[in-house]
């Protein structure tokens, strides 16, 4: 065999090779249906994913750190972060940290928020809470998009317990992820990892709404 003909040979079996994986991986591609992680729902407890009769957070209007009544109503359509604390808190710089990094990532995105919930509504007065929000319009925190609700602390302890279904707040700093339909989507506690989870978390439901909205369109204008 000349070495021309030996050469044309290892070429010919170095294509077969590289061209049956990529072959397989087209086929693959193309019967196999994509699959995207989604987030769990909550509620009573938890339930699969994709349950979209699961427990939605209630309506509710409390004040916000401009004295002025802010209701579920402004959140509709929108994902948000329910965190629940109080400036009272010792931890209050961590927590506030923590925030400020889930927000200053999604600082362009006009669909995510962050509201708080105060733990102890007699503390959190209306001008100590401005105060504390005006300082963090410096870290890149606008006040449209990092709502801190206070008001009677009897009914926001109600709130917080029959809305969110959280019994007992005297640990820790703790947030919840809703979605855009009031879905509780996500858990998790005052600690670098949770806050982590949170932001992976929020860019997984905005695929996953996203995705939906698209399929949605899809069948749309395969209808007509």
């Amino acid at each position: 065999m000349s070495i021309s003909k030996k050469w044309k040979k290892y070429i010919a079996l170095g294509g077969i090779l590289f061209l049956f994986p990529l072959g397989f991986l087209l086929l693959f591609g193309k019967v196999a249906k994509h699959k995207f992680a989604t987030l769990k729902y909550y509620g009573t407890e938890s339930t699969e994913a994709l349950d979209s009769s699961s427990y939605t957070v209630p309506a509710f209007v409390f004040a916000d750190q401009s004295g002025k009544a802010f209701s579920s109503d402004s959140l509709e359509g929108k994902v948000w972060l329910a965190a629940f604390y109080s400036l009272s808190d010792p931890h209050i710089k961590k927590i506030t940290e923590r925030l400020l990094n889930i927000n200053f990532k999604y600082r362009f995105e006009d669909d995510i928020s962050i509201v708080v919930f105060s733990t102890d509504c007699d503390h959190d007065t209306q001008p100590l809470v401005q105060r504390y929000t005006e300082q963090l319009t410096r870290y890149n925190a606008a006040t449209d998009k990092w709502q801190f609700l206070s008001g009677n602390q009897q009914a926001m302890q109600s709130f917080i317990r029959n809305g969110f279904l959280i019994d007992d707040l005297r640990n820790e700093a703790i947030f919840r992820l809703v979605d855009n339909e009031g879905h509780v989507r996500g858990l998790y506690g005052n600690t670098e990892y949770h806050i982590l989870n949170a932001i992976e978390d929020i860019a997984l439901l905005k695929k996953e709404i996203d995705l939906k909205k698209y399929n949605e369109n899809k069948a749309l204008g395969n209808s007509h």
